[in-house]
């Protein structure tokens, strides 16, 4: 509309317009790619098994959660890791399993005044992945909301487990074997910067093992692709 204005009254300076132009062809393209990444979520597809980069992964998966939700919060994006953060896994599948996270972040700061969340990648602390026997990469996403009480935090993954009235309880639980799925594993602690909630996400490298191949966590080939609405795959706990 500013355009036009400026044509209507005359005033056809190039470089506004220009400047116009070129923010409205961006914000076209960025919304072509939401609606490609929410059609590419919606299509029934059998699970693929290669080599991801997990900066794909949250690029991708920030990129849609921002497209799709409404005023969302900030996302600090921190990528600590001493080589490339590949694993073997349906690149898809992980990028519902971090929409997930964020939107459980997201819904944990609601009544915040200043939300802020934010996604790390970084090495797995050697302490922790001797555990599983092999070099691990982390993936955290972390909230200033309000945290959980004990009981919640221990049974948040479960299924049909949930505090919210129309919530169904199984997005966390798909999540988590989601991450299984691919040899790796979910769990939730506080947040080491303070106030909130961190879920972490631990995933073996490709160079340091292989993980099993990536099944549909409920058996069913096509049900983890077969959501339109990326945001439904929200957890029903805060």
């Amino acid at each position: 509309r500013g355009i036009v204005r400026r044509i209507d009254a005359g005033r056809l300076d190039a470089g506004p317009i220009s400047a116009a132009a070129g923010d409205i062809a961006a914000e076209a393209q960025r919304a072509g790619q939401v609606l490609g990444r929410i059609r590419d979520f919606s299509r029934k597809r059998p699970a693929e098994r290669r080599t991801v980069d997990l900066r794909d992964v949250i690029e991708g998966s920030v990129q849609l959660f921002t497209g799709a939700v409404g005023n969302a919060p900030p996302i600090e994006i921190d990528i600590r890791c001493s080589a490339p953060p590949t694993v073997c896994g349906d690149r898809l599948q992980l990028e519902q399993l971090l929409l997930n996270l964020l939107k459980n972040g997201y819904d944990a700061t609601r009544e915040v005044a200043s939300p802020a969340l934010a996604v790390r990648c970084e090495d797995e602390p050697e302490s922790v992945a001797s555990t599983v026997d092999m070099r691990s990469l982390r993936l955290t996403v972390t909230d200033n909301g309000a945290g959980l009480d004990a009981d919640t935090a221990q049974r948040m993954f479960e299924p049909f487990f949930t505090t919210k009235p129309a919530g169904v309880g199984l997005g966390l639980a798909l999540a988590k074997r989601v991450a299984e799925a691919h040899g790796g594993r979910l769990w939730a602690e506080p947040d080491p910067g303070g106030r909130g909630l961190a879920l972490c996400l631990a995933l073996p490298r490709t160079d340091a093992g292989t993980a099993r191949d990536p099944i549909d966590p409920t058996h069913d080939p096509n049900v983890a692709t077969r959501d339109p609405d990326p945001t439904a795959l929200a957890h029903d706990v805060r």
